[in-house]
């Protein structure tokens, strides 16, 4: 029964962010200054196979690609995926 308790609470947290005003937000990709190495990164979690995963790119001032990285992590909470 407290499986479905915490069900009934994160449905109601997401459907009170849902219905929230959305707005859009251009984001655009700025050089690193002289010197300095841009890393962006970004991650994506399968729930049901509990399955995470990360990746990097590494970028100088001039946008030449330096290099990249992936990682696929075992999880066991999404919260320390997350973090």
């Amino acid at each position: 029964m407290a499986k479905w308790k915490e069900f009934l609470k994160a449905h109601d947290l997401v459907t009170t962010m849902d219905a929230r005003k959305r707005e859009q937000i251009n984001i655009s990709w700025e050089p690193p200054l002289d010197d300095w190495i841009c890393l962006n990164t970004g991650r994506e979690v399968k729930l049901q196979s509990q399955v995470a995963g990360c990746v990097g790119l590494f970028r100088d001032q001039s946008r030449h690609f330096l290099g990249d990285f992936t990682r696929r992590i075992d999880m066991s909470n999404a919260f320390i995926v997350e973090s």
